[in-house]
């Protein structure tokens, strides 16, 4: 009917795990991720993640903990272990393949979402420079408005977390072209900050899966700062960012 192909990423502090379904013909019919943390033995690791309740719109209280037993082949290269994203046992075993050239080496360059389900439609668009300097705009566009915001500043690339932490300098905003004042609560939000990204690595090098700072972090109105969201403890990696500049 098609294939899937599965990109699993071990982090100092998690797990990711990003899935593509293609039909016969190599269109995507299905795109998913999965997060979480891990802690391995020299025969399992154990997967821990939280299911989401729908019903309350939250995470549940309690984690899930499953172990999956493993084992190294072609001197490394290949790890065979129980079938990550599955949930209930099993005597399969799937083969991954190492990455030898994971994005971590490549991430300066242009990288846009373009989220064309969004109503109203939005872009982000993040130029990382070789400096550590950066540029993110975000734009949304209805069927009367053009909305802009951008910001600027310094990154640093935590590449053991996978996380990316941005410290804008400078916020700017417009309006169908037109600039808009910023106010003091929204430039208080960003400029002195530091926002953290999280990204992993996909089937496609030009492509990343990325947790956005918005689900990361949650703005404290008491301390004024942004601090760890608790209801995503390990992110949400569904924004997929292609890089514009290159594919290699």
């Amino acid at each position: 009917m098609g294939t899937s192909e599965h990109t699993l990423t071990f982090t100092k502090s998690r797990y990711v795990s990003t899935t593509s379904e293609k039909d016969l013909g190599g269109q995507v019919t299905d795109e998913y991720q999965l997060s979480g943390t891990w802690r391995a033995t020299d025969t399992t690791v154990t997967r821990t993640w939280y299911n989401w309740d729908e019903e309350n719109d939250r995470r549940v209280n309690e984690p899930t903990r499953l172990a999956k037993n493993y084992l190294f082949a072609d001197a490394g290269g290949d790890l065979l272990i129980k079938p990550w994203i599955w949930d209930d046992p099993t005597d399969d075993y799937w083969r991954y393949t190492r990455v030898t050239n994971p994005i971590q080496n490549l991430l300066t360059g242009t990288w846009e979402w373009d989220c064309q389900e969004c109503d109203p439609h939005e872009r982000v668009t993040i130029i990382f420079s070789d400096d550590n300097s950066y540029t993110r705009r975000w734009v949304s566009t209805s069927d009367t408005s053009v909305s802009a915001f951008r910001q600027e500043g310094s990154y640093n690339h935590d590449v053991e977390n996978g996380f990316i932490l941005l410290m804008p300098s400078a916020v700017t905003s417009t309006e169908n072209g037109e600039p808009v004042e910023v106010t003091k609560e929204t430039e208080e939000r960003f400029v002195g900050q530091t926002l953290r990204l999280a990204y992993a690595p996909t089937e496609r090098p030009d492509v990343i899966a990325v947790s956005p700072y918005v689900i990361e972090q949650a703005w404290n109105p008491t301390t004024r700062m942004r601090e760890d969201d608790s209801n995503y403890p390990y992110g949400d990696y569904h924004r997929l960012m292609k890089r514009l500049d290159r594919t290699n």
